[in-house]
């Protein structure tokens, strides 16, 4: 299913998603280090536009940065990534800004990467080939803001309020029209987007450029899906799918790997609807949710997560493999549902969230972090 080298296709548009956490900075052709050569900003902007130059032959690159709101889910997710730097603040004002001789110092300050997305954003549109549409969106001042080199260029349908470049990528997908996208990313929520979105993009072919510069990966996506065999209806689980089981914002699961879990998928997906699929969290969403959860443990036949664990733990498992307790799993659903909304809400411009804190979120040194139960944790029978 993989290709290591570029498939032989006609390319008509390219999605960059550009992560300023990075150490390197990915651009739609390869990989752009932060090296010794490349001393300043001007440098910088300079090798990224080389790249966008010789670009395959995409006739339009779209390049889309993440927002760093300082009220976000992912605010305490990015703290823990950057536990160890020491955040220098060096504010992007013109391009012959030395690049500081630790890069994580720098990107560790979240204005900084506010900067450097704006800063980007500016020269790909002041600086873009003259035989493509470059359009940026995401770093600038403004969080719906979109703009394109193209002056011709309709930007109406993309602005969009959306805080995750993973998000974006959807909504100008589908809003595209031409035959074949390349999303340049290397992100599991974005593969999993791809799939679940597929039948509402108008494209007949997209391919996830994924790996590294030395051993370069390109997924089919529409071959996927196509592998799957799944109902359009059960695609569009698998956001929620992912979420309940492990992702950026949400807790793994003890004991279970992806793989594991997907075979309960396959079978009982339905047991996933509820999840994301309005701002209101149900009663018949969380049950639904713990019967999926009991059966990934082998219980069949209850919904009760607390006897599950009793059962376990009697026959010898250690606590560091038992299933959550019944009020944790009931805080991790929460979770799991508001990532899901965000994530079934992709294909809008404008998606309605309630606040994190009504999903078991809280703020915790100026950033949202999930609550913990404070329940006992050896296993009682409920």
């Amino acid at each position: 299913m993989l290709r290591s080298s570029t498939p032989t296709v006609k390319w008509d548009f390219c999605i960059f998603c550009q992560d300023t956490n990075l150490k390197e900075s990915v651009s739609s052709v390869t990989t752009l280090k932060m090296s010794e050569q490349i001393l300043d900003l001007s440098k910088y902007d300079q090798e990224v536009h080389v790249r966008l130059a010789v670009a395959h032959s995409f006739q339009r690159i779209d390049v889309l940065f993440d927002r760093y709101h300082e009220h976000s889910i992912k605010g305490g997710t990015r703290k823990r990534r950057e536990k160890g730097s020491v955040a220098i603040r060096r504010p992007v004002t013109n391009r012959d800004l030395p690049l500081p001789a630790k890069w994580e110092n720098f990107i560790a300050h979240q204005d900084n990467k506010t900067d450097l997305a704006r800063f980007l954003s500016q020269q790909l549109i002041l600086r873009a080939p003259a035989n493509k549409t470059i359009v940026a969106e995401g770093g600038f001042s403004d969080d719906e803001w979109v703009e394109a080199s193209d002056p011709t260029f309709d930007t109406d349908s993309l602005e969009a309020k959306h805080e995750e470049a993973d998000t974006r990528i959807i909504l100008h997908c589908i809003r595209s029209r031409v035959e074949t996208i390349v999303v340049s990313a290397r992100d599991t929520d974005v593969l999993i987007l791809l799939i679940a979105y597929f039948h509402r993009m108008p494209c007949q072919q997209i391919w996830m450029k994924a790996g590294t510069a030395k051993d370069r990966k390109y997924i089919p996506i529409h071959a996927v899906v196509e592998k799957l065999q799944m109902e359009e209806e059960v695609l569009e689980l698998l956001p929620g799918f992912h979420a309940l089981t492990g992702s950026d914002s949400t807790s793994y699961i003890a004991g279970h790997t992806k793989k594991t879990c997907w075979n309960v998928f396959r079978q009982h997906s339905h047991l996933l609807k509820g999840l994301g699929e309005g701002p209101e969290f149900s009663d018949s969403t969380i049950m639904d949710a713990k019967v999926f959860f009991c059966k990934l443990y082998g219980a069949i036949n209850t919904n009760n997560i607390n006897e599950v664990r009793l059962g376990m733990f009697v026959k010898g498992m250690t606590i560091e493999r038992l299933p959550p307790t019944r009020d944790a799993l009931k805080f991790h659903i929460q979770r799991v549902h508001f990532q899901t909304l965000v994530w079934r809400q992709a294909h809008l411009q404008y998606p309605v969230l309630p606040p994190p804190e009504n999903m078991e979120w809280k703020t915790m040194c100026l950033f949202l972090n999930s609550c913990r139960c404070l329940q006992f944790q050896m296993p009682v029978r409920s």
